[in-house]
């Protein structure tokens, strides 16, 4: 299970994940921004070439032959469910169900859930509260603190090429960090905007000045910058 509010890095996470996996591991990932209990089915279906007619009974019946299939022939399934906390119940309870699929003893397929805070209290609903318990990793995205956004300024302008050509005051971090909040997606928005008004006034350094107009350009949208 991971967690974490908006903007704070699970996508790239996810991503991350995918890549280092080791290749015995076959990964599929559900990204939908509403999951019915049809379209996740329908979704696992399609990433394993399962044939998704006839009743759920037997598209589930079909998917966990699939998933002894692989087992037979030593791979892991992996499925990782994004935006989980927007799952319907039925959802969750097809992964509930999934998650116990076990061929002498062993766990047929892994299932990272990636959501928003508000998955738990789905979690904790009735029957659901099984598939709860059977967490075994949770870990929570959480925002970076000052120190970390100034290191994490200093790598983001050095791999776009600054060398150091650019500064950003040690006052302008603590600005950043008090208008962001540390949100990777916030502060990503904002420091673009920094180096607008920078090159609009022929500076290298971003300091609070640079902060504040930049900031006073993105503050209409609200949904951004409350």
């Amino acid at each position: 299970l991971l967690m974490g509010d908006p903007g704070t890095g699970k996508s790239v996470i996810k991503k991350a994940i995918k890549h280092n996996a080791e290749k015995r591991m076959v990964v599929v990932t559900v990204a939908r921004t509403l999951h019915t209990y049809t379209n996740t089915i329908k979704i696992l279906c399609s990433a394993f070439n399962v044939d998704f007619s006839g009743t759920h009974f037997k598209c589930e019946k079909r998917l966990i032959e699939e998933a002894l299939s692989l087992y037979r022939t030593g791979k892991m399934l992996v499925i990782i469910i994004d935006d989980a906390q927007n799952l319907s119940l039925e959802s969750l309870e097809l992964v509930r169900m999934i998650s116990n699929l076990e061929a002498e003893q062993q766990k047929l397929v892994q299932i990272l859930l990636i959501g928003q805070p508000e998955l738990l209290t789905h979690l904790s609903y009735g029957n659901l509260r099984q598939l709860e318990s059977r967490v075994i990793i949770r870990e929570v995205v959480r925002p970076l603190s000052a120190d970390e956004l100034n290191y994490y300024l200093l790598f983001k302008l050095n791999s776009a090429g600054g060398s150091g050509r650019i500064r950003v005051t040690r006052r302008a971090v603590k600005k950043c960090h008090r208008i962001t909040g540390g949100n990777f997606r916030k502060v990503n928005i904002l420091m673009d905007r920094c180096l607008y008004v920078a090159f609009l006034n022929q500076k290298n350094d971003i300091d609070q000045r640079v902060i504040k107009a930049a900031h006073r350009d993105l503050a209409p949208d609200h949904r951004i910058f409350p």
